[in-house]
């Protein structure tokens, strides 16, 4: 009988959080850049992101803190 693997024994995501960041910023500059775009705009479009997104990253930060995500 095969026993399933443990979960806290699973290896680590490939990319780290930086590296996702850092790819969704270039794909949002070349989308921007690619419509013709300003370097305003762009700016203010990375402004917006991460202001709207900043409020979900730092819950999921406290509640994997906390534990409550496994």
């Amino acid at each position: 009988m095969t026993e399933l693997p443990d979960a806290r024994s699973a290896p680590s995501p490939v990319l780290g959080g930086g590296t996702k960041l850092a790819l969704v910023l270039i794909a949002v500059v070349g989308i921007a850049a690619s419509l013709g775009l300003g370097y305003q705009e762009v700016g203010l479009i990375v402004l917006a992101l991460l202001l709207l997104t900043w409020p979900a990253l730092a819950f999921y930060a406290w509640a994997r803190h906390r534990g409550d995500l496994g």
